[in-house]
């Protein structure tokens, strides 16, 4: 969803995502609106929202709100001309606020983020566990622990012993961001509360050590994903 009540702008900026999707070879709907009163009367779910802040009507951060209660993972940028508005938006969890006129290279590095914070978002995986499948989110895998022949799978709510090899998971999870720091451990970056260079902190508090041959490597990583971020 592209709201603005600039209609120039609102169709510019949708012609610059319409050219960023067909460059990159991927298919979204992209709907546009200029009233932003009218659009808070209904409930579409939008999976990310290019968003004016200050509007006739309702403002990009009442339609923020709107929006993430339809959906609650939506990523959303906030445009505008006023710069004083970044905290607001910031405490909305905004992924990007950019400033008006709009840059093609910030936006379309922006659209990358988004795309691949959406691919995480709604990508699922089953594992095999205790004779069981279990669908779990990939955003909920912290990390991936191999012990004495057992790969322990771990999420924001429970621990999975599976029958699936490490091998196997990082064929599954390497493509969507994740990154291997020991012959046996692969991790989230996201779940990273604390990094130094030989270790990791995990959000479930759990520290995880980093291969001394691999320590260059993840630095590299590192801040390529903060760089995304």
């Amino acid at each position: 969803m592209i709201c603005d009540d600039d209609a120039v702008f609102a169709e510019n900026t949708k012609q610059k995502v319409e050219f960023y999707l067909q460059d990159r070879k991927k298919t979204a709907f992209v709907d546009l609106a200029t009233d932003s009163s009218s659009f808070m009367s209904s409930s579409p779910k939008y999976d990310l929202a290019i968003l004016d802040i200050q509007m006739e009507g309702c403002s990009g951060l009442e339609i923020a709100k709107h929006l993430q209660k339809q959906n609650p993972k939506i990523v959303i940028f906030f445009c505008t001309s006023f710069s004083t508005y970044q905290d607001d938006a910031m405490d909305l969890h905004a992924l990007r606020f950019f400033e008006k006129p709009l840059e093609d290279t910030r936006l379309f590095r922006g659209l990358d983020r988004a795309l691949w914070e959406i691919s995480k978002q709604t990508t699922e995986v089953f594992v095999a566990s205790e004779g069981e499948q279990h669908r779990i989110a990939v955003s909920d895998v912290i990390y991936i622990d191999r012990k004495n022949r057992k790969v322990q799978l771990i999420t924001k709510g429970q621990t999975f012993t599976t029958r699936q090899s490490f091998e196997e998971w990082c064929d599954i999870l390497l493509p969507t961001g994740f990154c291997q720091i020991h012959k046996s451990i692969l991790v989230n970056p996201d779940h990273v509360i604390r990094y130094s260079y030989d270790s990791l902190e995990m959000s479930n508090h759990a520290v995880l050590y980093i291969a001394p041959r691999r320590q260059a490597d993840f630095r590299r990583f590192w801040f390529e994903y903060l760089r995304r971020k």
